[in-house]
This record gives structure tokens, C-alpha cells and sequence, in this order.
């Protein structure tokens, strides 16, 4: 598992001059409604899911997670555009 949060890191880390749906796209894959390499599909997900991950890196209160990890981190400075809250 360390390896993996490792190499999602390192992605990030080279993804941070990509515009933000090339960032979704490294772990989510380029199929919204089919599981990414890391990530499972977003299609269909609410706003208030999409926005907590995103911006908090949480899960809205009650949401039950499809997968157990928790490998992606917040990030407040792509959601929406880039506009943080």
C-alpha cells in the first residue's frame, strides 16, 4: 500500500502542471462511467461527493466508499475551476 500512495504521489506531483481534468484522468481513466487504472468511475457521482473529495479529500457524511483506500488526497486548488473554498 505504500507503494502505491508513493507512486500516486509522484503522479501528482508531475500532474500539477496539467489542467485538472488531466489530473482526474491519471487515476479515473478516460471513461467516466468505466473503473480507472487507481479509481473507480465518477459517472453519475454527486456534485456534494465530487466537491467533498475534491476539495477536502473526504466523504460527505454517510457516503459509503466504493473502495476501501484512501490514496487521493484534497485538491482545493482544482476544484471548480481552481477556485478553492
Amino acid at each position: 500500500m505504500a507503494e502505491l500512495a508513493a507512486l500516486f504521489a509522484a503522479v501528482v506531483i508531475a500532474d500539477l502542471i496539467k489542467p485538472p481534468q488531466q489530473l482526474c484522468l491519471t487515476c479515473h481513466g478516460p471513461d467516466p462511467a468505466q473503473d480507472g487504472p487507481v479509481a473507480p468511475a465518477i459517472k453519475g457521482a454527486a456534485r456534494e461527493l465530487l466537491e467533498a473529495r475534491i476539495r477536502d479529500g473526504a466523504y460527505p457524511p454517510g457516503y459509503r466508499p466504493k473502495r476501501p483506500t484512501k490514496v487521493m488526497p484534497p485538491m482545493p486548488a482544482v476544484a471548480w475551476g481552481g477556485a478553492a473554498r
